[in-house]
């Protein structure tokens, strides 16, 4: 099913508001969830979404293209599993920005070949990466005092800076099998091993791609 629409937004989910969708292909204007609850599986998305005041967003087994201007949550709670984002178009803003907002990752993959940072988190109290590659043009993830419990089986690549790091960092948390490929590996944050091996090959092989 193809949902196509105009204006501030296409899909609006406001505060108590639960919507499914699956199996669907949205185009047009961005997606907003208000403090209310979306969630998408299998579906393929070429729009921007907005997560702010307490909404909560989560996506499975999804392809998403172009999301100008990002995937933006402020204050939200986000789960992301088996989900490829790709941003060809030219932005100023991340590819994924999440601010004060709780984040799960799973099996995620975003390659920006024309946004700055392909992930930026600020604020943020829990962040939970597990097998998640991250590609930006000069970074790959740029952090401002978070709290990143997990962050296990990721790669991050660019050309400049693989991680940029800003606030304490707690040697408890779980950080193992990072990968980075850039020129110069971390600010802020002295990363052990950066030539670990990074996500599972096999999680990363069941990322959708465009249909």
């Amino acid at each position: 099913m193809l949902i196509r629409g105009r204006g501030d937004a296409l899909v609006r989910v406001t505060d108590g508001a639960r919507l499914y969708l699956q199996d669907v292909v949205v185009r047009g204007a961005p997606l907003e969830v208000i403090g209310g609850s979306l969630d998408i599986q299998g579906s393929t998305l070429h729009v921007g979404i907005s997560i702010i005041d307490g909404g909560e967003f989560r996506i499975r087994d999804s392809y998403i293209e172009d999301p100008v201007p990002g995937l933006q949550s402020d204050g939200g709670l986000l789960v992301m599993e088996r989900v490829q984002v790709v941003q060809n178009r030219p932005s100023a803003y991340p590819t994924l920005s999440f601010d004060a907002s709780n984040v799960q990752m799973r099996g995620v993959r975003v390659v920006s070949t024309s946004g700055h940072v392909a992930m930026r988190t600020r604020g943020c109290p829990w962040l939970d990466m597990q097998d998640v590659a991250l590609q930006g043009l000069d970074v790959a993830w740029e952090s401002h005092s978070s709290t990143a419990v997990i962050v296990d089986g990721v790669l991050l690549q660019s050309r400049r800076l693989g991680l940029q790091w800003q606030g304490p960092w707690d040697s408890q948390w779980q950080w193992r099998n990072i990968r980075i490929r850039s020129p110069q590996h971390a600010l802020g944050v002295n990363i052990a091993d950066a030539d670990g091996r990074g996500p599972d090959p096999a999680v990363m092989e069941r990322l959708p791609a465009l249909d």
